[in-house]
Protein backbone atom coordinates (compact mmCIF):
# COMPACT_ATOMS: atom_id res chain seq x y z
CA UNK A 1 0.00 0.00 0.00
CA UNK A 2 1.24 3.52 -0.63
CA UNK A 3 0.86 5.87 2.34
CA UNK A 4 0.02 9.14 0.95
CA UNK A 5 -3.14 11.42 1.50
CA UNK A 6 -4.24 10.38 -1.79
CA UNK A 7 -4.08 6.43 -1.29
CA UNK A 8 -5.89 7.09 2.14
CA UNK A 9 -8.51 8.82 0.20
CA UNK A 10 -8.88 6.10 -1.88
CA UNK A 11 -8.81 3.44 1.08
CA UNK A 12 -11.33 5.43 2.83
CA UNK A 13 -13.30 5.49 -0.56
CA UNK A 14 -12.60 1.45 -0.90
CA UNK A 15 -14.29 0.75 2.40
CA UNK A 16 -17.01 2.93 2.12
CA UNK A 17 -18.24 1.54 -1.55
CA UNK A 18 -17.86 -1.96 0.06
CA UNK A 19 -20.63 -1.25 2.26
CA UNK A 20 -18.68 -0.72 5.47
CA UNK A 21 -19.40 2.23 8.04
CA UNK A 22 -17.42 4.13 10.15
CA UNK A 23 -17.96 3.46 13.78
CA UNK A 24 -16.03 4.03 17.06
CA UNK A 25 -15.31 1.64 20.09
CA UNK A 26 -18.53 2.32 21.41
CA UNK A 27 -21.45 2.40 18.52
CA UNK A 28 -20.24 -0.34 16.72
CA UNK A 29 -22.25 -3.57 18.11
CA UNK A 30 -25.32 -2.58 15.67
CA UNK A 31 -23.31 -2.02 12.84
CA UNK A 32 -23.39 -6.42 10.63
CA UNK A 33 -20.09 -4.46 8.50
CA UNK A 34 -17.98 -1.32 10.02
CA UNK A 35 -14.14 -0.28 10.73
CA UNK A 36 -13.60 1.30 13.57
CA UNK A 37 -10.33 3.83 12.99
CA UNK A 38 -7.97 4.47 15.20
CA UNK A 39 -5.20 6.66 15.54
CA UNK A 40 -1.86 6.98 17.95
CA UNK A 41 -0.48 10.24 18.10
CA UNK A 42 3.44 8.97 18.39
CA UNK A 43 5.03 12.32 16.81
CA UNK A 44 3.41 15.08 15.22
CA UNK A 45 0.09 16.75 16.79
CA UNK A 46 0.00 19.10 13.52
CA UNK A 47 0.02 15.68 10.74
CA UNK A 48 -2.33 14.26 13.20
CA UNK A 49 -5.00 17.60 12.66
CA UNK A 50 -4.09 17.44 9.43
CA UNK A 51 -5.29 13.67 9.06
CA UNK A 52 -8.44 14.28 10.81
CA UNK A 53 -9.19 17.22 8.39
CA UNK A 54 -9.00 14.44 5.59
CA UNK A 55 -11.07 12.60 7.28
CA UNK A 56 -13.74 14.66 7.93
CA UNK A 57 -13.77 16.10 4.76
CA UNK A 58 -14.60 12.47 3.80
CA UNK A 59 -17.52 12.54 6.18
CA UNK A 60 -14.88 10.06 8.51
CA UNK A 61 -14.76 10.24 12.76
CA UNK A 62 -12.15 8.15 13.91
CA UNK A 63 -10.34 7.88 18.05
CA UNK A 64 -7.10 9.61 18.60
CA UNK A 65 -5.14 8.36 21.38
CA UNK A 66 -2.59 11.28 22.56
CA UNK A 67 0.44 10.66 24.72
CA UNK A 68 0.84 12.52 27.73
CA UNK A 69 4.42 11.81 28.41
CA UNK A 70 6.31 12.63 25.58
CA UNK A 71 9.72 14.25 23.80
CA UNK A 72 8.05 15.12 20.44
CA UNK A 73 4.94 17.50 21.81
CA UNK A 74 3.41 18.62 24.67
CA UNK A 75 -0.40 18.46 24.61
CA UNK A 76 -0.74 21.05 27.96
CA UNK A 77 0.79 23.45 26.16
CA UNK A 78 -1.65 26.40 24.09
CA UNK A 79 -0.55 25.02 20.61
CA UNK A 80 -1.10 21.37 21.78
CA UNK A 81 -4.82 22.15 23.16
CA UNK A 82 -5.65 24.19 20.46
CA UNK A 83 -4.67 21.13 18.03
CA UNK A 84 -6.35 18.50 20.43
CA UNK A 85 -9.96 20.74 20.11
CA UNK A 86 -9.41 21.51 16.69
CA UNK A 87 -9.61 17.48 16.48
CA UNK A 88 -12.53 17.43 18.64
CA UNK A 89 -14.27 19.96 16.85
CA UNK A 90 -14.52 17.60 13.64
CA UNK A 91 -16.46 14.98 15.22
CA UNK A 92 -13.43 12.82 16.47
CA UNK A 93 -12.60 10.87 19.80
CA UNK A 94 -9.69 11.77 22.31
CA UNK A 95 -8.05 8.77 23.72
CA UNK A 96 -5.21 8.26 25.82
CA UNK A 97 -2.26 6.60 24.28
CA UNK A 98 -0.30 5.21 27.70
CA UNK A 99 3.20 4.79 27.48
CA UNK A 100 4.18 2.28 30.13
CA UNK A 101 7.76 2.58 29.49
CA UNK A 102 7.99 6.35 30.06
CA UNK A 103 7.62 5.53 33.88
CA UNK A 104 11.25 4.50 35.10
CA UNK A 105 11.95 2.25 37.00
CA UNK A 106 9.63 0.31 35.93
CA UNK A 107 6.37 0.25 37.77
CA UNK A 108 4.23 -2.83 39.41
CA UNK A 109 1.23 -3.70 37.59
CA UNK A 110 -0.99 -1.81 40.41
CA UNK A 111 1.27 1.09 39.76
CA UNK A 112 0.48 1.39 36.02
CA UNK A 113 -3.06 0.87 36.24
CA UNK A 114 -3.42 3.80 38.91
CA UNK A 115 -0.89 5.98 36.87
CA UNK A 116 -3.38 5.30 33.27
CA UNK A 117 -6.15 6.43 35.74
CA UNK A 118 -4.17 9.50 37.10
CA UNK A 119 -3.32 10.20 33.42
CA UNK A 120 -7.45 10.00 32.08
CA UNK A 121 -7.88 12.15 34.37
CA UNK A 122 -5.40 14.77 33.49
CA UNK A 123 -6.43 14.19 30.09
CA UNK A 124 -10.03 14.59 30.97
CA UNK A 125 -9.05 18.01 32.84
CA UNK A 126 -6.96 19.72 30.03
CA UNK A 127 -9.99 18.76 27.82
CA UNK A 128 -12.93 19.16 29.33
CA UNK A 129 -14.36 16.03 29.17
CA UNK A 130 -13.69 11.98 30.15
CA UNK A 131 -11.58 10.40 27.53
CA UNK A 132 -13.72 7.35 25.64
CA UNK A 133 -10.44 5.11 25.46
CA UNK A 134 -7.27 4.32 27.02
CA UNK A 135 -5.12 2.42 25.13
CA UNK A 136 -1.38 0.84 25.85
CA UNK A 137 1.65 1.55 23.52
CA UNK A 138 2.48 -1.83 23.17
CA UNK A 139 5.56 -0.86 20.56
CA UNK A 140 7.13 1.22 23.03
CA UNK A 141 6.80 -1.61 26.13
CA UNK A 142 8.43 -4.38 23.92
CA UNK A 143 5.88 -6.73 24.66
CA UNK A 144 2.69 -8.17 23.11
CA UNK A 145 0.52 -7.82 26.04
CA UNK A 146 1.78 -5.99 28.80
CA UNK A 147 1.92 -7.67 32.57
CA UNK A 148 -0.56 -5.14 34.12
CA UNK A 149 -3.51 -6.13 31.86
CA UNK A 150 -4.54 -9.17 33.81
CA UNK A 151 -5.19 -6.69 37.47
CA UNK A 152 -7.08 -4.36 35.39
CA UNK A 153 -10.70 -4.09 36.60
CA UNK A 154 -11.91 -0.41 35.14
CA UNK A 155 -14.75 -1.02 32.68
CA UNK A 156 -13.97 2.80 31.71
CA UNK A 157 -10.32 1.68 30.33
Amino acid sequence: MEFTYQAYRGLLSLLRDGGYAFRNYHDYKDEPRCVILRHDIDNSLSQAVRLAELEAEEGVRSTWFVLLRTDFYNPASRDGLEKLRRIQSLGHEIGLHFDEASYVPALPPDGVVQNIIKECGLLSALLGGEPRRAFPAFPCTGRRKPRWRQTMTSPAL
